[in-house]
């Protein structure tokens, strides 16, 4: 019966210490979401992709082109409208744009929140909506000969599809999954604390024993994320699993996220583990081997 207890007390623990665990990587995710880090994150993400890039390009230059035919401007003319196009499609690839877009993120952000959690929301892709005028114009006054000559354009708005109809569905399914862990998780965890306690004939050194596989725990992902990737820990979660959407979660944990996520769970694991040795030290000094 002895061992039967401490089974159950042993699975009590080690299962509450992760679902705490869970809970804080699903906490910091969220938070990441809501304070737009994460959107950043996929947005770079899709913009260091060639399928995308491409098609921003053409969809930038055709604009653009647009706008030149308003005002009456044919560049084929005076032989530059290839270079031209080749100038302004190439815009997507450097540093500026790039930056441009996440100073335009703000709006995003919210964007994001309420496509995550919109139960009403009709299937489609994640989409945002960016202002190139300026980088545009930048790019026209570089060209040869009629450059500083041609008027500002005042350029549509480009609609970049960040994330595809089928993909974002299954992200949904999968923040749910990080909602519903940030939800019950941390109760959940606390609860087979106390049914560890209650089962355990050393309850003494329970709380050790708990705060000490908290920390493993946290150091443990910790490592994860650091050398293998947030991924990983996305695919744990409810809802998660193999695939895009898996690696499109774990994508929103880049720059600043990811340092909030890697440093919140070394500040939980080293805390975790000092507590561990004091409530060890307690144990022990408060005698007796079933107390």
């Amino acid at each position: 019966m002895r061992t039967l207890r401490t089974l159950l007390s042993a699975v009590a623990i080690l299962t509450g210490a992760i679902l705490v665990v869970a809970w804080l990587v699903s906490w910091v995710a969220i938070k990441a979401i809501e304070d737009g880090g994460a959107t950043q994150g996929i947005v770079v993400a899709a913009l260091k992709n060639p399928a995308v890039t491409d098609k921003i390009g053409t969809e930038i230059t055709d604009k653009a082109f647009a706008a030149l035919a308003d005002r009456g401007i044919d560049l084929d003319v005076w032989g530059l409208g290839d270079a031209a196009a080749q100038s302004i499609s190439s815009l997507v690839n450097t540093d500026e744009f790039r930056d441009a877009v996440v100073e335009q993120m703000q709006a995003a952000r919210q964007q994001l929140r309420e496509a995550l959690t919109d139960p009403d929301r009709v299937r489609g892709p994640f989409e945002i909506v960016i202002e190139t005028s300026t980088l545009v114009n930048d790019r026209i006054d570089q060209i040869a000969v009629v450059g500083d000559d041609l008027p500002d354009l005042s350029v549509a708005p480009v609609r970049i599809e960040v994330v595809s109809a089928d993909t974002f569905a299954k992200v949904r399914t999968g923040y749910d999954g990080m909602e519903f862990a940030q939800r019950y998780f941390l109760w959940a965890g606390l609860a087979l604390i106390v049914l560890g306690m209650l089962v355990s004939t050393r309850k003494r050194f329970v709380i050790a024993k708990f705060l000490a596989a908290v920390g493993v725990f946290s150091l443990g992902a910790y490592v994860t994320v650091a050398w293998i990737g947030p991924e990983w820990i996305a695919g744990r979660l409810p809802g998660g699993g193999d695939g895009s959407p898996t690696r499109l979660i774990g994508g929103m944990l880049t720059g600043d996220a990811l340092v909030s996520l890697t440093g919140t769970l070394l500040l939980a694991g080293g805390f975790a583990l000092v507590g561990a040795a004091v409530a060890a030290a307690v144990g022990v000094m408060m005698g007796g081997s079933r107390r």
